[in-house]
């Protein structure tokens, strides 16, 4: 449950700066173009956004947990008779691969190993199984790839959606006025 709580104040803390600078990305640089057709611009723009504020927020996310999950690795301790090997310099960008596709590989794509490093790959599987991380990665399956992605970008999501409307809401009272 704990895991739940902090995973779930992740994505609000990285999934609203993520999801702000996408939409002034998005409305700033493409849609001055579209100035003369508000309309489509604002409907391309609330579609768009939380779409891709969200998947940028599920990869930076997933990217981040890799790298904190690394260090804290390499130092713990074996727990039940299960140990994670140590990880070398020249591995740790392959073990740092191999975790970071196991956690945003969908279901029908998951894989025990994805590529040819059978090291990288034995070390990530001793991540998975130990008990001090194997609750921190999604369960295998729908059911925990969508929990995980909802919990990692539900904030990018809903601040993708509500701040073009927002913004919408503000060009429609300046076209009042003016």
């Amino acid at each position: 449950m704990a895991n739940l709580i902090s995973e779930a104040i992740i994505g609000l803390i990285f999934g609203v700066p993520i999801a702000v600078g996408v939409t002034l990305v998005v409305l700033v640089l493409p849609f001055r173009i579209l100035r003369g057709k508000p309309n489509f611009a604002r409907g391309v723009a609330v579609a768009l956004i939380p779409i891709f504020a969200s998947g940028i927020a599920f990869l930076a996310i997933a990217w981040l947990t890799v790298q904190v999950t690394i260090p804290f690795a390499m130092i713990a301790d074996c727990v039940n008779g299960k140990c994670i090997p140590y990880i070398s310099e020249g591995l740790r960008s392959s073990v740092a691969d191999q975790l970071f596709l196991r956690i945003v590989a969908p279901p029908p794509f998951q894989q025990r190993c994805f590529g040819g490093e059978t090291e990288a790959c034995a070390v990530v599987e001793a991540i998975f199984v130990h008990p001090a991380f194997g609750e921190g990665f999604p369960s295998p399956g729908w059911g925990g790839f969508v929990r995980a992605g909802v919990l990692r970008s539900y904030g990018a999501l809903l601040t993708g959606i509500l701040l073009p409307m927002a913004i919408s809401r503000r060009w429609n009272r300046e076209r009042a006025a003016a």
